[in-house]
Protein backbone atom coordinates (compact mmCIF):
# COMPACT_ATOMS: atom_id res chain seq x y z
CA UNK A 1 0.00 0.00 0.00
CA UNK A 2 2.82 2.30 0.75
CA UNK A 3 4.87 1.38 -2.84
CA UNK A 4 1.73 2.23 -4.60
CA UNK A 5 1.09 5.89 -2.64
CA UNK A 6 4.96 6.70 -3.53
CA UNK A 7 4.59 5.28 -6.77
CA UNK A 8 1.11 7.69 -7.24
CA UNK A 9 3.13 10.58 -5.87
CA UNK A 10 6.03 10.30 -7.76
CA UNK A 11 3.65 10.36 -11.08
CA UNK A 12 1.39 12.74 -9.30
CA UNK A 13 4.83 15.22 -9.42
CA UNK A 14 5.95 14.35 -12.89
CA UNK A 15 2.96 15.24 -14.06
CA UNK A 16 2.83 18.33 -12.12
CA UNK A 17 6.49 19.08 -13.08
CA UNK A 18 5.59 18.49 -16.81
CA UNK A 19 2.66 20.55 -16.54
CA UNK A 20 4.74 23.47 -14.89
CA UNK A 21 7.69 22.99 -17.57
CA UNK A 22 5.10 23.20 -20.32
CA UNK A 23 3.32 26.91 -18.94
CA UNK A 24 7.21 28.07 -18.27
CA UNK A 25 7.94 27.65 -21.51
CA UNK A 26 7.02 30.25 -24.35
CA UNK A 27 6.26 28.07 -27.24
CA UNK A 28 3.54 26.12 -25.05
CA UNK A 29 2.07 29.17 -23.46
CA UNK A 30 1.16 30.49 -26.41
CA UNK A 31 -0.03 27.40 -27.72
CA UNK A 32 -1.98 26.44 -25.01
CA UNK A 33 -3.62 30.22 -24.87
CA UNK A 34 -3.89 30.06 -28.64
CA UNK A 35 -6.03 26.61 -28.54
CA UNK A 36 -8.20 28.36 -26.07
CA UNK A 37 -8.81 31.92 -27.98
CA UNK A 38 -9.75 29.19 -31.08
CA UNK A 39 -11.79 26.82 -29.18
CA UNK A 40 -13.71 28.95 -27.23
CA UNK A 41 -16.75 27.38 -27.83
CA UNK A 42 -15.49 24.38 -26.26
CA UNK A 43 -15.22 25.97 -22.91
CA UNK A 44 -18.59 27.93 -23.62
CA UNK A 45 -20.60 24.57 -24.19
CA UNK A 46 -18.29 22.64 -21.33
CA UNK A 47 -18.90 25.10 -18.72
CA UNK A 48 -21.76 27.61 -19.77
CA UNK A 49 -24.58 25.15 -21.08
CA UNK A 50 -27.19 23.68 -19.23
CA UNK A 51 -26.88 19.35 -20.56
CA UNK A 52 -30.85 18.73 -19.43
CA UNK A 53 -31.77 22.72 -21.21
CA UNK A 54 -29.40 21.61 -23.91
CA UNK A 55 -30.91 18.03 -24.17
CA UNK A 56 -34.32 19.26 -24.13
CA UNK A 57 -34.09 21.62 -26.53
CA UNK A 58 -32.01 20.43 -29.01
CA UNK A 59 -32.67 16.23 -28.38
CA UNK A 60 -29.02 16.15 -28.29
CA UNK A 61 -25.93 15.25 -25.96
CA UNK A 62 -23.53 18.00 -24.57
CA UNK A 63 -20.84 15.82 -25.76
CA UNK A 64 -22.43 15.16 -29.73
CA UNK A 65 -23.08 18.65 -29.50
CA UNK A 66 -19.18 19.34 -29.07
CA UNK A 67 -18.28 17.08 -31.76
CA UNK A 68 -20.92 18.33 -34.16
CA UNK A 69 -19.74 22.10 -33.49
CA UNK A 70 -16.65 21.55 -35.58
CA UNK A 71 -17.48 20.44 -38.76
CA UNK A 72 -15.20 18.93 -41.55
CA UNK A 73 -12.13 17.18 -41.09
CA UNK A 74 -10.45 20.06 -42.51
CA UNK A 75 -11.51 22.58 -40.13
CA UNK A 76 -11.23 20.79 -37.03
CA UNK A 77 -7.54 19.99 -37.49
CA UNK A 78 -7.33 24.01 -38.38
CA UNK A 79 -9.07 24.70 -35.40
CA UNK A 80 -7.12 22.72 -33.34
CA UNK A 81 -3.77 22.47 -34.19
CA UNK A 82 -3.13 24.55 -37.18
CA UNK A 83 -4.54 27.66 -36.73
CA UNK A 84 -3.32 27.37 -32.96
CA UNK A 85 0.01 26.81 -33.96
CA UNK A 86 -0.16 29.83 -36.45
CA UNK A 87 -1.39 32.15 -33.24
CA UNK A 88 1.64 30.40 -31.29
CA UNK A 89 4.14 31.30 -33.97
CA UNK A 90 2.91 34.73 -34.80
CA UNK A 91 2.69 35.25 -30.68
CA UNK A 92 6.31 33.83 -30.26
CA UNK A 93 8.30 35.13 -33.85
CA UNK A 94 6.80 37.89 -34.88
CA UNK A 95 5.30 39.47 -31.83
CA UNK A 96 8.20 40.45 -30.33
CA UNK A 97 9.56 42.15 -33.25
CA UNK A 98 6.18 44.28 -32.92
CA UNK A 99 7.04 44.85 -29.23
CA UNK A 100 10.62 46.00 -30.31
CA UNK A 101 9.20 48.22 -33.29
CA UNK A 102 6.47 49.85 -30.61
CA UNK A 103 9.52 50.13 -27.90
CA UNK A 104 11.89 52.18 -30.93
CA UNK A 105 9.37 54.12 -32.30
CA UNK A 106 8.16 55.18 -28.78
CA UNK A 107 11.58 56.18 -27.77
CA UNK A 108 11.77 58.24 -31.32
CA UNK A 109 8.84 59.82 -30.51
CA UNK A 110 10.15 60.72 -26.81
CA UNK A 111 13.52 61.99 -28.54
CA UNK A 112 11.15 63.91 -31.12
CA UNK A 113 9.35 65.45 -28.34
CA UNK A 114 12.98 65.80 -26.49
CA UNK A 115 14.12 67.36 -29.16
CA UNK A 116 10.93 69.79 -29.95
CA UNK A 117 10.76 70.65 -26.31
CA UNK A 118 14.25 71.90 -26.12
CA UNK A 119 14.67 73.55 -29.46
CA UNK A 120 10.89 76.13 -27.77
CA UNK A 121 13.27 76.52 -24.66
CA UNK A 122 16.51 77.73 -26.65
CA UNK A 123 14.09 79.80 -28.69
CA UNK A 124 12.36 80.99 -25.65
CA UNK A 125 15.79 81.49 -24.46
CA UNK A 126 17.11 83.36 -27.26
CA UNK A 127 14.13 85.26 -27.38
CA UNK A 128 14.66 86.42 -23.66
CA UNK A 129 18.33 87.02 -23.89
CA UNK A 130 17.75 89.33 -26.94
CA UNK A 131 14.74 90.96 -24.86
CA UNK A 132 17.53 91.62 -22.18
CA UNK A 133 20.72 92.97 -24.80
CA UNK A 134 18.20 95.41 -26.26
CA UNK A 135 16.58 96.23 -22.68
CA UNK A 136 20.61 97.25 -22.02
CA UNK A 137 20.69 98.56 -24.69
CA UNK A 138 18.33 101.27 -24.16
CA UNK A 139 19.03 101.67 -21.07
CA UNK A 140 22.81 102.22 -21.89
CA UNK A 141 21.72 104.75 -24.36
CA UNK A 142 19.59 106.28 -21.85
CA UNK A 143 22.34 106.55 -19.35
CA UNK A 144 24.35 108.08 -22.21
CA UNK A 145 22.03 110.54 -22.82
CA UNK A 146 21.85 111.43 -19.10
CA UNK A 147 25.16 111.11 -18.71
CA UNK A 148 25.80 113.91 -21.68
CA UNK A 149 23.01 116.19 -20.36
CA UNK A 150 24.47 115.72 -16.94
CA UNK A 151 27.84 116.76 -18.49
CA UNK A 152 26.32 119.71 -20.69
CA UNK A 153 24.62 120.92 -17.65
CA UNK A 154 27.50 120.61 -15.29
CA UNK A 155 29.69 122.84 -17.90
CA UNK A 156 26.98 125.57 -17.96
CA UNK A 157 27.16 125.57 -14.34
CA UNK A 158 30.86 126.16 -14.54
CA UNK A 159 30.66 128.32 -17.07
CA UNK A 160 28.50 130.70 -14.91
CA UNK A 161 30.61 129.75 -11.88
CA UNK A 162 33.96 130.67 -13.75
CA UNK A 163 32.73 134.39 -15.08
CA UNK A 164 31.75 135.00 -11.29
CA UNK A 165 35.59 133.76 -10.80
CA UNK A 166 36.86 136.19 -13.19
CA UNK A 167 35.02 138.98 -11.45
CA UNK A 168 36.78 137.72 -8.07
CA UNK A 169 39.89 139.09 -6.72
CA UNK A 170 41.58 135.44 -6.79
CA UNK A 171 41.07 135.24 -10.55
CA UNK A 172 44.46 136.69 -10.91
CA UNK A 173 45.87 134.10 -8.31
CA UNK A 174 45.33 131.00 -10.56
CA UNK A 175 48.46 131.88 -12.22
CA UNK A 176 50.10 130.54 -9.29
CA UNK A 177 48.02 127.50 -9.61
CA UNK A 178 49.39 127.23 -13.04
CA UNK A 179 52.70 127.59 -12.50
CA UNK A 180 52.72 125.27 -9.48
CA UNK A 181 50.81 122.77 -11.28
CA UNK A 182 52.24 122.43 -15.02
CA UNK A 183 56.18 123.59 -13.69
CA UNK A 184 56.03 122.40 -10.39
CA UNK A 185 54.45 119.35 -9.69
CA UNK A 186 51.87 121.01 -8.01
CA UNK A 187 53.75 122.41 -5.02
CA UNK A 188 52.51 125.08 -2.81
CA UNK A 189 55.40 127.04 -2.78
CA UNK A 190 58.66 126.92 -5.22
CA UNK A 191 62.06 128.45 -5.88
CA UNK A 192 62.55 130.25 -9.39
CA UNK A 193 65.31 128.25 -10.48
CA UNK A 194 64.76 130.55 -13.96
CA UNK A 195 65.32 133.32 -11.78
CA UNK A 196 68.83 134.31 -11.03
CA UNK A 197 68.22 135.68 -7.48
CA UNK A 198 66.13 132.31 -7.35
CA UNK A 199 62.60 134.48 -5.90
CA UNK A 200 60.30 131.94 -3.76
CA UNK A 201 56.89 131.50 -4.72
CA UNK A 202 54.23 130.73 -2.19
CA UNK A 203 50.23 130.30 -2.80
CA UNK A 204 48.44 132.28 -0.18
CA UNK A 205 46.24 130.29 2.27
CA UNK A 206 43.36 132.37 1.17
CA UNK A 207 43.75 131.85 -2.28
CA UNK A 208 43.93 128.15 -1.41
CA UNK A 209 41.14 128.02 0.50
CA UNK A 210 38.83 129.65 -2.03
CA UNK A 211 40.23 127.53 -4.31
CA UNK A 212 39.46 124.76 -2.43
CA UNK A 213 36.79 125.65 -0.93
CA UNK A 214 35.18 126.02 -4.36
CA UNK A 215 36.33 123.16 -5.65
CA UNK A 216 38.62 124.21 -8.13
CA UNK A 217 41.59 122.27 -6.73
CA UNK A 218 42.44 119.30 -4.46
CA UNK A 219 45.22 119.35 -1.59
CA UNK A 220 47.07 116.13 -1.35
CA UNK A 221 47.51 114.25 2.06
CA UNK A 222 51.00 116.12 2.55
CA UNK A 223 49.52 119.83 2.78
CA UNK A 224 52.37 120.61 0.35
CA UNK A 225 51.22 119.93 -3.01
CA UNK A 226 47.78 120.83 -5.27
CA UNK A 227 46.01 119.02 -7.96
CA UNK A 228 43.54 120.19 -10.19
CA UNK A 229 39.81 118.87 -9.97
CA UNK A 230 37.05 118.16 -12.96
CA UNK A 231 36.08 121.78 -12.72
CA UNK A 232 39.31 123.50 -11.97
CA UNK A 233 40.47 121.80 -15.40
CA UNK A 234 37.38 123.25 -17.07
CA UNK A 235 38.10 126.72 -15.53
CA UNK A 236 42.29 126.65 -16.31
CA UNK A 237 41.06 125.47 -20.18
CA UNK A 238 39.49 129.08 -20.32
CA UNK A 239 42.10 130.66 -18.43
CA UNK A 240 44.08 129.42 -20.65
CA UNK A 241 42.01 130.51 -23.26
CA UNK A 242 40.72 127.24 -24.73
CA UNK A 243 37.42 127.36 -25.54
Amino acid sequence: MAENNGIVGEVTNSMKDNLVDKFSSPFWSSFIISWCLWNWKFFYITFLIDSELLFQKNNILKLDYIINSYQGFFWSIGELIIFPLISCSLIVYQLPKLTIKFYEKSLDNGNEEKLIRVTKEKAFLDEERNRVETVEEILKKEENIERMQSAKSQERRWEEEYLMFRASKYYKDFSFIKESIYNYAGRVKWRDDRDIIGQEYKISSDAMAYFDVNGIIEIKPSGENIGLTNKGRYFMKKFTGGK
